[in-house]
């Protein structure tokens, strides 16, 4: 009876593989270039070079235990998941309908357009 009132009844045992122990550390230079075109053209670059540190790669997912669990440190290193340098481009166009703009801007069709 006292199962039915448990949060997910129909399992009768949760096993989680992982180990949640370890530390992580990440460090990154960020950078963002924004500037606007023109004719309602924007442009954007980010760049990004980080690294990332952690002794927690060994034992994720169950897998060997490393060389020392009362000294994890000893396993300190670039992390299985570091992206070292990662750049972002993207461009926005301010469609020129609605109110204040070249087309439409009276109207139903111009409050349509603008959203």
């Amino acid at each position: 009876m006292a199962q039915a009132l448990r949060p997910f009844p129909q399992y009768l045992t949760i096993t989680n593989l992982s180990n949640p122990n370890g530390d992580s550390t990440y460090h990154a230079l960020q950078m963002k270039m924004e500037r606007r075109i023109s004719h309602g053209l924007t442009g954007v670059v980010a760049y990004a070079w980080s690294k990332t540190l952690t002794d927690a790669d060994v034992a994720a997912g169950g897998g060997p235990a490393g060389q020392t669990y009362y000294n994890r440190g000893l396993e300190k290193a670039v992390s299985d998941t570091d992206v070292p340098q990662a750049v972002s481009i993207s461009f926005l166009y301010d469609l020129p309908f609605g109110p204040g703009k070249r087309f439409f801007q009276h109207g139903a069709l111009g409050k349509v357009m603008a959203g």
